[in-house]
């Protein structure tokens, strides 16, 4: 005899109408590159929030919406294969948006040697059901890498494997 707690999880999961945090894709295409469509190990979903303007000049204090903010930064993370797919490829990004040996000087407009750069790449987080059907887009807008994270390794994770972090600035997204 089962219990109404594991009625109600079979029924719950049989439905087919929950997403499964292990069902999505990752494709990238960095300026001037190929899209590389990938499933990394783990990849955080951007928030939202609105940012507020405090209404005291009368009655109670009122918070009002005034502007989006995207606060969260989205974070991959890459299983390392023996080529170094993903790591080669983030690298290639970073140095379009900053050539090796040609750092960009402070000059008090520092969108425009690399505005165009940007706009000409996508990142999209799709969430697929378990058909592999994509049920919904994370479009990212101007996307870049902003910090590849350093490798672990050691001769006692013998049992592991290499795994890339990668942090991921942008502008907004669409949904």
């Amino acid at each position: 005899m089962s219990s109404n707690i594991q009625q109600f999880r079979d029924n719950f999961f049989r439905s087919g109408n929950i997403q499964r945090p292990t069902r999505y894709k990752v494709h990238m295409q960095g300026p001037g590159m190929p899209m590389l469509s990938i499933q990394p190990e783990s990849v955080t979903v951007p928030g939202r929030e609105l940012q507020i303007h405090r209404d005291e000049i009368w009655g109670p204090e009122r918070p009002i919406p005034v502007k989006r903010t995207f606060n969260s930064a989205i974070i991959t993370v890459f299983v390392m294969d023996t080529a170094w797919t993903a790591r080669d490829y983030i690298e290639e990004w970073m140095n379009k948006l900053i050539p090796p040996g040609d750092e960009i000087e402070f000059n008090g407009n520092m969108r425009q040697p690399y505005e165009g750069i940007i706009t000409n790449s996508s990142l999209m987080i799709d969430a697929l059901d378990d058909r592999d059907i994509r049920r919904t887009r994370i479009d990212v807008i101007e996307p870049w890498p902003v910090t590849i994270m350093p490798l672990e390794m050691g001769y006692g994770m013998f049992n592991d494997y290499v795994r890339l972090q990668v942090s991921w600035a942008y502008r907004t997204y669409g949904y």
